[in-house]
């Protein structure tokens, strides 16, 4: 069985996002003395 695929996002376009999004959080978190936690879930 053959299943047709197509790319619905660039990788530009992901680099963006990932680049706009580390410096949103590093303005929101410059000034802070709050640690910064990140939890990464996968599924899949």
């Amino acid at each position: 069985m053959t299943v047709a695929m197509s790319i619905m996002i660039s990788t530009e376009e992901i680099q963006a996002k990932v680049k706009e999004l580390g410096e949103q959080i590093n303005s929101h978190y410059a000034n802070s003395d709050k640690e910064l936690v990140l939890i990464g879930l996968l599924r899949g």
